[in-house]
């Protein structure tokens, strides 16, 4: 009985904070409390939107590290939200602090792909190749993705892009790309992977995608 009580009045306070906001949706302290309530009661979506909400302003008015401890705090909370990594690489870069952007750009595949979200996995590659489109292996981790998911021709586009990058950069890579392109599905993908890691692994700053396990469908 005192379970039922206190989760009905929990629902209850997380109604009123609710349908005050909706009269002041921009009332930080309201939704901050929103969030701690939330959070209290394992209503752990609502209290991360809550917590991005807040973030949002603050980072509108230049309050970038206040804003920063907000998503990281919606991150821990949910870490399969991918996005919120992007987010967090946003905010350091407008806090000029490249290497830490990048470092959450990278987490960004990671979350999408443990979360089983594979449409959110593509959008994290493409980020990470538009961030930095001179990097091979965001090529090779992007046509990994592709092929897993029967997308073939696009895979094959996106490991000739890579060649050409890997011929410029690391030439004994190219070969294996090359090889690549003749080879089957199932040899593709195994080789796409062992290739992605040798190139991610030569770079101290990429090693963290490194980590990154897609295994073959059956």
């Amino acid at each position: 009985m005192r379970l039922s009580s206190r989760s009905t009045s929990g629902t209850k306070a997380i109604a009123d904070l609710e349908k005050r906001l909706a009269d002041a949706p921009m009332d930080v302290a309201l939704l901050l409390k929103l969030a701690e309530v939330c959070q209290r009661l394992g209503e752990l979506h609502k209290a991360a939107d809550a917590l991005v909400r807040v973030a949002a302003f603050w980072a509108a008015d230049g309050f970038f590290l206040k804003a920063v401890a907000l998503v990281k705090w919606a991150l821990k909370l949910r870490p399969e939200r991918w996005e919120l990594s992007f987010a967090l690489a946003d905010l350091h870069l407008k806090l000029q602090v490249p290497d830490d952007a990048i470092a959450y750009l990278h987490l960004g595949p990671r979350a999408a792909n443990q979360a089983g979200d594979r449409m959110g996995s593509f959008a994290a590659a493409k980020t990470l190749i538009a961030v930095e489109p001179s990097n091979p292996g965001f090529r090779l981790f992007f046509a990994h993705l592709l092929l897993w998911a029967d997308r073939a021709d696009e895979a094959t586009s996106e490991l000739r892009e890579a060649l050409v990058l890997l011929r410029t950069s690391q030439p004994d890579l190219a070969e294996q790309a090359d090889r690549l392109l003749r080879e089957p599905k199932s040899a593709m993908l195994d080789g796409l992977k062992r290739l992605r890691l040798e190139v991610f692994g030569r770079t101290d700053l990429d090693r963290q995608l490194a980590v990154l396990d897609f295994e073959v469908p059956t």
